[in-house]
């Protein structure tokens, strides 16, 4: 509405540069002060009293008197090889296709709604890190417990199929308003299969299971969303689903800080420090909205839910989302 100003930036952001840019740029700017970046973790609380901050609803749900923070899951004991398929997961290595992704970043940054400077790359890297933890790590803990018991030659019951199937549709319907997330999604989950039948090609079950889940995903080709083929494939490499959960959370903000370096939003020895003080709160928020299940999963950064599906408008893109 008019006389709603922008917050201040720490620098000016670039103009954007199309008709459906600016357009979009000067409609979203309005709500910078309810909605912006920098508050971006919070979620609609239960009952319709407005936007409070995720901890706070998080302890509510939990049944805590407000302030007192919902306890985090105790620390995992994992055992060397565990360690080694926990780092191996989470290597920058591994051919997902994560880096082609900028979680709307780009997006952000040409609709000049992100801001300038350092600390605006680590508010958005920490609103898109928690927002995705707390959506997709439900997910990827439920997916990774439905397979924690070996399988055998004859493959999963049709029981859990059924399972794994409605979780993956309940995340393609988290994802239907989000373009661009849900294709991300897609691509990442259709690599993980593939990963997964090459890097356990010397278990036949589980090499011929990791391919049979690249037919069964709710979207249109049939590709299995990222977070529930990431929590099949921890199930079987043998991790618990407390680790699913934070290696979403950990290689979201990996990805989200490569994209910033790469566009030349913030220097590559920056990330570095962002990552290291964003990547543990986010992992310990993904444990927690883990244990809460995916009847609680929610993305927690509503500005950047509406502005992530502009990125399809842009002119100019490096990233496919």
């Amino acid at each position: 509405r008019a006389g709603v100003a922008a917050p201040a930036a720490a620098a000016a952001p670039p103009p954007p540069t199309t008709e459906a840019a600016r357009a979009t740029s000067s409609l979203a700017a309005p709500l910078a002060p309810a909605l912006s970046i920098a508050r971006g973790l919070s979620i609609r609380a239960p009952g319709g009293n407005g936007w409070v901050p995720v901890q706070r609803a998080i302890s509510a749900a939990a049944g805590l008197p407000p302030g007192e923070e919902a306890p985090p899951p105790p620390p995992l004991a994992l055992s060397p090889r565990q360690r080694a398929r926990m780092a191996h997961l989470s290597d920058a290595t591994l051919p997902t296709g994560g880096f082609a992704h900028s979680g709307g970043l780009e997006a952000a940054s040409q609709l000049g709604l992100l801001g300038g400077g350092d600390e605006a790359v680590r508010r958005f890297t920490r609103a898109a890190t928690h927002s995705t933890a707390t959506l997709l790590a439900p997910f990827a803990a439920g997916a990774c417990s439905l397979f924690s018991s070996p399988v055998g030659k004859e493959g999963p019951s049709p029981a859990q199929w059924r399972e794994w199937e409605a979780l993956d549709t309940a995340l393609h319907a988290q994802l239907s308003a989000n373009g661009p997330a849900r294709r991300a999604s897609a691509e990442q989950g259709r690599a993980l299969s593939r990963v997964g039948a090459v890097w356990l090609r010397q278990e036949a079950a589980a090499r011929d299971l990791c391919a049979a889940f690249g037919d069964r995903g709710a979207n249109p080709n049939r590709a299995p969303h990222g977070a529930t083929m990431l929590g099949a494939l921890c199930a079987l490499l043998g991790l618990p689903p407390q680790v699913a959960a934070e290696v979403i959370a950990y290689t979201t903000a990996r990805d989200v800080l490569s994209a910033a370096v790469r566009l030349n939003l913030v220097g590559p020895l920056a990330a570095v420090e962002m990552q290291a003080d964003v990547a543990e709160e986010a992992a310990a928020a993904a444990a927690v909205a883990a244990q809460r299940g995916v009847a609680n999963a929610a993305s927690s950064a509503p500005l950047l839910e509406a502005m992530h599906p502009c990125h399809d408008l842009l002119d100019r893109r490096i990233f496919r989302t």
